[in-house]
């Protein structure tokens, strides 16, 4: 089904630039919004049937995804769970500048198979249990490297030791990396802007993920008012409405 997980305000990282929206604080209200995210995600993470992958994928919006997943992992560690972050949005890479991180090496040298996860992931020491991997060096590769075996060897590694790996992707009204993903990813949790997204791109969204096998688990609404958003005659959130 596609629940309704909460509502989150907020910016972008600025592509091309080096500045990013702060990560939210616990306690914030902000933060207590990612939080309930989280409990909504409920059996998703971890628990006995091992580490879980859960993907964010958007209709149009560049960019959008890595906030949100950025804030999410980090709301996770600070509940307890063990965290990996995998830049794996390699046309629009940002998590870096959330975390004051360098770009690379990273997720695109790991699917290269120029380095292993291990040495690719790092640690936030200001937050045990979080784990994160920026996009490294993809240049023109993003097309070859977002491909279903390397991407195995990946998210295999990224499960050992973790409850959660959480990815971001590119607009699916621009490549195909979603999809990929995807058919990769345990969970997936569409995340809209009401201000950007159509209805109409919402549901070729919707509608090529379910050729791929995957039905989103859950949305995720951008800058919208908690409470404000409304739903059609078939329980979908409806993006527009709450705009």
């Amino acid at each position: 089904g596609r629940r309704l997980l909460g509502t989150v305000r907020g910016g972008r990282a600025r592509l091309g630039r080096a500045g990013a929206p702060p990560l939210l604080l616990p306690g914030s209200v902000g933060g207590e919004r990612y939080r309930r995210i989280l409990a909504g995600l409920g059996p998703t993470i971890g628990g006995e049937q091992g580490s879980r992958v859960v993907l964010l994928v958007t209709p149009v919006d560049p960019g959008v995804t890595t906030g949100i997943a950025a804030n999410l992992a980090l709301f996770a560690a600070n509940a307890g769970y063990r965290v990996d972050l995998v830049q794996t949005d390699l046309r629009y890479p940002s998590v870096h500048h959330y975390f004051r991180l360098p770009v690379g090496p990273g997720a695109a040298e790991v699917l290269r198979g120029e380095m292993t996860y291990a040495d690719a992931a790092r640690s936030f020491a200001e937050v045990p249990g979080l784990r994160i991997t920026t996009a490294g060096s993809a240049n023109l590769d993003a097309a070859r490297l977002v491909q279903p075996r390397p991407l195995r060897n990946l998210l295999g590694a990224a499960r050992a030791g973790t409850d959660m790996v959480l990815l971001d992707s590119p607009p699916m009204s621009e490549v195909a990396d979603a999809l990929v993903l995807a058919e990769r990813a345990d969970a997936v949790l569409l995340v809209g802007d009401p201000a950007r997204s159509r209805r109409r791109e919402v549901d070729v969204a919707l509608a090529d993920l379910r050729r791929s096998g995957a039905e989103p688990d859950g949305v995720i609404l951008l800058g919208a008012a908690e409470g404000a958003a409304r739903t059609d005659r078939s329980g979908r959130p409806d993006l527009r409405s709450a705009a």
